[in-house]
């Protein structure tokens, strides 16, 4: 399959946000609309917050979780995937040297939808992107070309709907001419689908442990759910340098 935007399949792949929006000028002018409105503050009750090189699935059904959501997407990108038969989703906090994880997440994503469904499909899958403002070095322009490059050689039909990154996400600071994210957060409502700008004061449990994953050295994409036996996993390096597992009950 390729990359579609609305009934119409790419060809060929944008080499940055400015190609993309001028494909389909109406996802520049919705991600605009979309960097306007003011960042919701996202209470934890019912919240799962995923970080850097994260991901997480839960599905309409689950009862402890209502928001998935993830923020300090500046140069990095949030990606949010939802099955558009079953309504089960994912997030994730992509950067460029974890971009390969997204099959992982697509993966994940349809085998939890078979659990709920009963069936295994293709999807269609809805595509929305938050962050990856137009950074001077260029770094959000490669990791948005990557990304979408890679997405559009994967066997399932992926639809883009949100695409706040790039020129769409541009501003400067106040009495600044230096570009400035115009949002870097998102959530997205597991029961409508609905997904907003968001801003996050609690995003545990355990940042630290997670964090250092990164400074190992680690470019791999972790799941941070499982959303059907309802445990919440978290990967981490030991002394030896071998790969654990906290399990923790959500």
């Amino acid at each position: 399959m390729v990359l579609f935007i609305g009934e119409v399949k790419l060809d060929e792949i944008p080499t940055d946000s400015g190609q993309l929006f001028h494909l389909a000028p109406h996802l520049q002018e919705s991600g605009r609309q979309f960097a306007k409105i003011i960042p919701k503050k996202v209470s934890p009750i019912g919240l799962l917050y995923v970080s850097q090189r994260e991901f997480a699935i839960s599905s309409p059904h689950d009862k402890n979780i209502n928001i998935l959501g993830t923020d300090d997407c500046t140069t990095c990108l949030a990606i949010v995937l939802r099955h558009s038969l079953t309504g089960v989703t994912a997030i994730g906090h992509l950067e460029s040297v974890c971009v390969e994880g997204v099959s992982l997440i697509i993966q994940r994503l349809q085998e939890t939808s078979c659990g709920y469904s009963g069936f295994y499909d293709e999807g269609p899958f809805q595509m929305h992107l938050v962050g990856s403002f137009s950074d001077c070095r260029g770094y959000s322009e490669e990791l948005i070309y990557s990304l979408l490059h890679y997405i559009h050689k994967l066997p399932v039909k992926i639809e883009l709907v949100t695409a706040c990154v790039g020129v769409a996400n541009t501003g400067t600071k106040s009495g600044s001419v230096v570009p400035w994210p115009n949002i870097y957060g998102v959530g997205v409502n597991l029961k409508t689908g609905d997904i907003f700008p968001a801003t996050f004061d609690e995003k545990g449990p355990d940042i630290p442990l997670r964090g250092a994953r990164i400074f190992t050295g680690s470019h791999c994409v972790r799941c941070k759910l499982d959303s059907l036996s309802l445990f919440f996993f978290i990967q981490v390096l030991s002394k030896s340098a071998k790969l654990n597992q906290r399990r923790i009950f959500c």
